[in-house]
């Protein structure tokens, strides 16, 4: 993951991600609104590739995100 240029805020979210989270209790847990946080996934995934939720845990599920 470290060739897309992810920032750190942006690979925390991933992980958060991929252990099951939704983006509403991530947002709660960031203290702001969940269109926000979906806003910000939406950003992640155009720098790595992917349409949306789905086609990132389909194809990074299991990776490892490493910083």
């Amino acid at each position: 993951m470290s060739h897309y240029n992810l920032t750190n805020e942006q690979i925390s979210l991933l992980k958060e991600i991929q252990t099951g989270k939704t983006y509403k209790e991530i947002a709660f847990e960031n203290n702001i609104s969940e269109s926000s946080m979906k806003r910000k996934f939406g950003s992640i995934f155009n720098k790595i590739g992917v349409i949306n939720l789905q086609d990132f845990l389909r194809k990074y599920g299991n990776a490892q995100i490493v910083e």
